[in-house]
């Protein structure tokens, strides 16, 4: 291999491992697959521990969010404070990485976050697994299992995963044999053309709200006019209601307009 393609290779491996400190680190391969080498993990830990790797983020810079507002600290009640490190260069469009953490307890996963890979983590004097080299499709699969066992956030981490099958996943969760709070999660994601197809003829109340809330704030052409029309048509007065109060946050011309007819 050329010199400059080890130090790439090196620099890419060793980008994948984050700052952590209080913690009883193990590190792990994924093999055969994330889930497979994630589950015993999860079965055989009655304690509290974390699990976590490093997958591409979809650059989605107006929706990214990470919940370390209070520091990197992963444990409620620990009184470490714990910053970014001041030496690592912010990117002017967010991370093109991020870290997904799960925290398990009671053979289960209790909670899902995702940090910016500049996060200096703080596992509380925990067990923290930490696997490298994770495919997103796995990361992805793994999270969709997640979502029937009605673990948070799970959506959310799918929907920021830079991979084809995030994509996939997202149309699957969105599918009217899932139950409607994951379904509306999902909804947030979707692009617009999928989303007017919902608002024409979704057969669930809340989805259609939610696909109508999303929808207003588009700049799609033909998203306003489709938020439009639930306002005038929708069969259920809640979605009617809905589509106004959406329509009445939007400053789209098309919605100034709506209004203007309305009080004419």
């Amino acid at each position: 291999m050329k010199p400059i393609l080890l130090l790439a290779a090196t620099l890419c491996a060793f980008a994948q491992q984050p700052r952590i400190q209080n913690a009883k680190q193990e590190t792990r391969t994924p093999t055969p697959t994330l889930e497979a080498a994630v589950r015993p993990i999860i079965a055989s830990q009655t304690e509290p521990a974390w699990i976590g790797y490093s997958v591409p983020r979809a650059p989605r810079q107006d929706d990214w969010y990470d919940d370390s507002s209070r520091g990197c600290v992963l444990e409620d009640g620990h009184n470490t404070t714990i910053i970014r490190d001041v030496n690592t260069p912010v990117p002017l469009e967010g991370p093109a990485n991020m870290l997904v953490l799960f925290r398990v307890s009671e053979q289960k996963v209790q909670r899902v976050r995702l940090l910016a890979p500049d996060c200096l983590l703080d596992a509380g004097g925990l067990p923290f697994y930490w696997f490298n080299n994770v495919k997103p499709s796995d990361s992805v699969a793994f999270l969709e299992s997640l979502s029937k066992e009605r673990v948070g956030n799970v959506v959310y981490a799918i929907a920021m995963t830079r991979d084809p099958a995030a994509e996939a996943a997202m149309n699957r969760l969105v599918d009217p044999s899932q139950p409607d709070n994951i379904r509306r999660s999902a909804v947030s994601w979707l692009t617009s053309p999928a989303l007017e197809r919902i608002v024409s003829s979704d057969p669930s109340d809340p989805v259609r709200e939610q696909a109508v809330n999303v929808l207003a704030r588009r700049k799609d052409p033909g998203a306003i006019q489709t938020v439009i029309k639930a306002a005038k048509e929708d069969k259920s007065p809640k979605v009617r209601r809905q589509a106004v109060a959406a329509l009445a946050r939007s400053k789209d011309p098309a919605a100034v307009r709506f209004f203007e007819d309305v009080f004419k």
